[in-house]
């Protein structure tokens, strides 16, 4: 009898542990993610912060477009890892990848914000879950933030893409969250 209890103790030790190291690859990915640095709310030029993640991604033989000039969004600082991510999973899930394209447009619900790849795209059994956190230890982690990281804001993502022509992210941002410098009035 008492050498099963040690089992069991061991056992649950054992358990506890995993869990413990389980939060710690949590913590590290949300930890990496935030670049520790504190929130910082203001107008971001999204040509500039789509062209910062792009200086962090090599894309190697994939071809960037844009539609993007004189757009400003009123974000985090950390948007720019929203679009690193995009980029990173396009390289690294996407499989056959030869184009990305980040376009903006208004709509009547505010800006919508359209980056699309045309590799594999996203199975419709894995859409529902995409951007939940802890879906595996290489899965949703970093789109569960990104989809944090623009709430904080008002702003959503959402995948539309249709599988084997490519993932389809839209950013939504409502009205008064962004703006379009004269110049460049469409």
């Amino acid at each position: 009898m008492e050498n099963r209890e040690t089992d069991r103790v061991q056992e649950l030790m054992k358990e506890q542990e995993e869990i413990l190291e389980a939060l710690l690859v949590h913590i590290r990915i949300f930890d990496e993610f935030l670049d520790d640095t504190s929130p910082r709310l203001g107008w971001y030029a999204l040509e500039k912060v789509v062209g910062n993640a792009l200086s962090l991604v090599r894309l190697s033989h994939i071809r960037f477009f844009s539609d993007i000039r004189g757009v400003e969004i009123f974000s985090d600082r950390s948007t720019c890892r929203v679009f690193q991510t995009l980029l990173e999973n396009s390289v690294v899930h996407g499989k056959k990848v030869t184009s990305i394209r980040v376009t903006a447009r208004e709509s009547p619900d505010g800006l919508s914000i359209v980056y699309e790849d045309d590799g594999i795209g996203i199975p419709d059994s894995e859409k529902s879950t995409l951007f939940e956190w802890g879906r595996g230890m290489h899965r949703a982690h970093s789109l569960f933030l990104c989809r944090q990281v623009l709430a904080a804001t008002g702003i959503s993502i959402r995948e539309n893409g249709v599988f084997n022509r490519g993932a389809r992210f839209e950013i939504l941002v409502p009205p008064e969250k962004y703006r379009i410098r004269t110049e460049y009035q469409r």
